[in-house]
């Protein structure tokens, strides 16, 4: 099983707020699979 990370990007203007709620255009809202960035913990 893995991990699906979702998050809202822009609105159905290409904007980032305004919009009607939902992803009327279907580009709005983008998944990805869950990762961990190599530079994470080395500070």
């Amino acid at each position: 099983m893995s991990l699906v990370v979702g998050s809202a990007r822009i609105d159905e203007n290409g904007k980032i707020s305004g919009g009607v709620l939902g992803d009327n255009n279907g580009r709005e809202v983008s998944t990805q699979p869950y990762y961990l960035h190599s530079k994470v913990g080395m500070f």
